[in-house]
């Protein structure tokens, strides 16, 4: 079920298509990366849609730290792996801002399972994990792209993984899908030229919440490195927003990586 609009009173600026008055949507962006996206969008000028699945608490109360920037901020209740959730949350966020320019598909799903480990990884937890992370970014891509055609164009930045590149990550599902994105990237890139632009972020080991509980598994993965340290979400978060306004670029996936640097 979605829920929202909450624009907490802010006034919802209308402009002729200046980077000040463009407003994004981020999925899964109260939390981790997707918080660090919304937060460099807002530093950017950006109107921002924030949408989440299931950590209420933790985005509303991240939602009002955004909104301190004095720029409009919504706040929506989604499960991006359903269809009329989908159509609901890209109705709300023009209920709430009246446009869409930018697409930011940053929500996602894992579970932590050694990749030898066939038996554990049955046709649920497949499912579980490839309807967000790959069904849920397209769905999303489709439901706002419908709606961004009509209003002349934008630009898509789908989060995938450089374990969609290099094997990898949390579990084979993960990867999997992950690497399902950088290639949906470059097909929707095609299919919705010229008017929207379509491109990825893959990035390398971040240290988010999904490492909590992991936290051996994490610093064998950075002791293996040559640089030792994961990838920084602020770095992330500006070449995402990087290719969301570089008008020059589409169908690429940027690998923002430390660990598979020199591979």
């Amino acid at each position: 079920m979605v829920t929202g609009p909450e624009t907490g009173g802010a006034q919802l600026p209308t402009g002729s298509g200046d980077l000040e008055s463009r407003v994004a949507l981020v999925t899964g962006g109260g939390t981790g990366l997707g918080l660090a996206i919304s937060r460099d969008l807002v530093r950017q000028g950006f109107r921002v849609a924030v949408s989440y699945a299931r950590s209420e608490a933790e985005a509303s109360g991240n939602v009002e730290e955004l909104r301190t920037a004095g720029q409009a901020v919504s706040l929506h209740r989604a499960d991006i792996a359903v269809d009329t959730d989908v159509d609901s949350l890209i109705e709300a966020v023009y209920e709430a801002h009246g446009r869409l320019d930018v697409v930011v598909n940053n929500a996602g799903h894992t579970r932590f399972v050694p990749f030898a480990d066939i038996r554990t990884v049955d046709g649920t937890m497949w499912d579980e994990i490839m309807d967000v992370n790959l069904r849920g970014t397209y769905l999303v891509c489709r439901a706002a792209a419908l709606r961004m055609l009509a209003a002349g164009g934008g630009a898509i930045v789908n989060i995938s993984s450089a374990s969609g590149i290099n094997p990898g990550g949390s579990s084979i599902p993960y990867a999997v899908s992950k690497a399902g994105i950088i290639h949906l990237t470059k097909m929707l890139a095609i299919a919705l030229a010229p008017r929207i632009r379509v491109n990825g972020i893959a990035p390398g080991l971040m240290l988010t919440r999904w490492w909590r509980g992991h936290e051996e598994t994490a610093d064998e993965f950075l002791n293996a490195t040559r640089f030792k340290r994961a990838s920084d979400l602020d770095d992330i978060a500006r070449a995402t927003v990087m290719l969301a306004t570089n008008e020059s670029m589409s169908g690429q996936t940027l690998v923002v990586d430390l660990a598979n640097a020199f591979h």
